[in-house]
């Protein structure tokens, strides 16, 4: 079900800030239950919170998390890591798009990746890269539509309970 994009216009997205820390976690491991795109260690766990808190603040400056919020509820989030290396500077991967299950559908990703690409922009990145499964098709259609472009396909990447899942390898040029 699709919803008009009015209906969603009171979304703000932001970066996450250390009040938003515990709603986050929360919906990051709400999603990835849900999720069977998700990765998981060799026995299915996923990483220890306090690693994910640690990171988030440790790498601040390179690691971004935005989150989507509505009505002080954070319903999407991204993470954007820019480059370490000097030349790999131009470069930004982002490493998650999520969107809480009830709010799909209603241009919050959109919005978020517009946020990431203007950060990536103001921080001189000259493209985003990013991988999705191929199983993940309104991903999928959501980046080709932005304008993200496939630049390889690792075939039978991931194993899942169905199979196996190819990972797309997908990118966008900003200037």
């Amino acid at each position: 079900m699709s919803f008009p994009k009015y209906l969603d216009s009171e979304i703000k997205v932001r970066p996450l800030t250390f009040r938003d820390i515990v709603q986050f976690l929360n919906l990051r491991n709400e999603v990835e239950r849900e999720a069977l795109f998700m990765p998981t260690d060799r026995e299915g766990r996923r990483e220890l919170v306090l690693y994910a808190v640690f990171k988030v603040f440790w790498h601040r400056n390179r690691i971004v998390n935005l989150v989507a919020v509505k009505s002080n509820e954070i319903v999407g989030f991204a993470t954007v890591i820019f480059g370490r290396f000097r030349k790999f500077k131009g470069n930004a991967y982002i490493a998650n798009v999520s969107v809480k299950s009830n709010h799909r559908g209603r241009g919050i990703g959109k919005d978020i990746l517009r946020e990431v690409e203007g950060l990536a922009k103001f921080k001189q990145a000259r493209r985003l890269e990013l991988e999705v499964f191929a199983k993940n098709v309104a991903a999928l259609k959501m980046y080709k539509k932005l304008g993200y472009q496939v630049e390889g396909v690792k075939r039978r990447a991931v194993e899942s309970h169905d199979g196996f899942d190819d990972i797309i390898f997908m990118a966008k040029f900003l200037n």
